[in-house]
């Protein structure tokens, strides 16, 4: 990953469409386009946030490990111009760079291994539990519209 090409928030916003989708996630920008149908989130997520600042949005979402570590296939280079990642109310504050995952050494394999599954089974529950929640209150929603119509 030995691109350094830099660019601007305004050259990035230009490529706001599902063919031709950037990003920037913690000053890195990313070419997404090829993601868009294999998002698991789907893809509005991406659409939506297409020629922006997406950290927050990132980091919200409660992604886990892996999807971090999927941005380095994306990654195209560097925005001059946008702010270093603060999000202080996010307890998924992840360090994202040209490479996220950190090796670990031959002699703390085992134990680093044991919490990194424990890491992963927790992002996992977060990503269940929002899941869960929103589709709660998609349920909510269309009961309340179900029970309208009917007393009408």
């Amino acid at each position: 990953m030995s691109q350094n090409k830099e660019y601007t928030m305004e050259e990035v916003s230009k490529h706001d469409k599902v063919d031709d989708l950037w990003m920037v996630i913690d000053q890195k920008v990313y070419d997404v386009t090829s993601f868009v149908n294999d998002h698991p989130g789907g893809g509005d997520y991406l659409i939506q946030n297409a020629g922006k600042e997406a950290t927050n949005e990132f980091l919200d979402v409660g992604h886990t490990q892996k999807a971090v570590d999927m941005l380095k296939d994306y990654y195209i280079g560097v925005c001059t111009d946008s702010k270093p990642m603060q999000n202080p109310l996010s307890s998924n504050s992840i360090p994202i760079s040209e490479s996220p995952v950190v090796k670990p050494t031959e002699s703390n394999n085992n134990n680093n291994n044991n919490n990194n599954n424990n890491n992963n089974k927790e992002d996992d529950v977060k990503v269940i539990v929002g899941g869960a929640i929103v589709a709660a209150a998609a349920i909510a929603a269309v009961t309340v519209g179900l029970v309208k119509l009917f007393r009408k």
